[in-house]
């Protein structure tokens, strides 16, 4: 018996199994693909257990994440201390000096407990001719370091007037003040 006949003789056994004992002979078959199947997904979850593993070891002994640090040139950004009335009063003003009325404001506060900062939403709706409302918009940007526009949707009743109402959506941000 040589190496290059074992696979011809395989064969031949193989066959003539299955013609003496076709349905023993094909659970077994069946049963050693399933075990060839199991051992192949063992072995690939325990290259991803270990990989995991590996990560997770490096990031435990990966240095802490520096504080935040600004570039050259940039500063870090300082928020005021949380207080809803001065920034309605701010509204207020930047909406008096675009000589426009503040139909109806809302607020939320944006209740994150793990972040540095509280986010304040107002949602406020204004009707003015455009360069009021441009005015407005500026007053804010300019005005205002801590409060970002979200969003501004307008539209009119008709293409004849002068008069948008607009919907617009703001962020304040202020400092977390911790309370331990």
């Amino acid at each position: 018996m040589t190496l290059s006949n074992l696979p011809a003789q395989w064969l031949f056994y193989l066959r003539r199994q299955l013609r003496l004992q076709p349905w023993t002979t094909a659970v077994l078959l069946l049963a050693l693909v399933s075990l060839g199947a199991a051992a192949a997904f063992y072995a690939r979850s325990s290259h991803m257990l270990d990989k995991a593993e590996h990560e997770r070891r490096a990031l435990s002994t990966a240095p802490k994440a520096a504080p935040v640090v600004a570039l050259p040139g940039y500063s870090v950004p300082v928020f005021p201390v949380f207080n809803s009335a001065q920034l309605m009063g701010d509204l207020q003003q930047a909406a008096d000096a675009a000589k426009l009325p503040l139909d109806e404001v809302t607020f939320t506060l944006d209740d994150k407990g793990k972040l540095p900062y509280l986010r304040y939403r107002a949602s406020l709706s204004v009707s003015a001719d455009y360069p009021a409302i441009r005015r407005f918009v500026d007053g804010l940007r300019i005005g205002m370091a801590n409060v970002t526009l979200d969003g501004i949707h307008c539209s009119r009743e008709d293409i004849g007037v002068a008069e948008l109402s607009c919907d617009v959506s703001l962020s304040a941000f202020y400092r977390q003040v911790r309370r331990d």
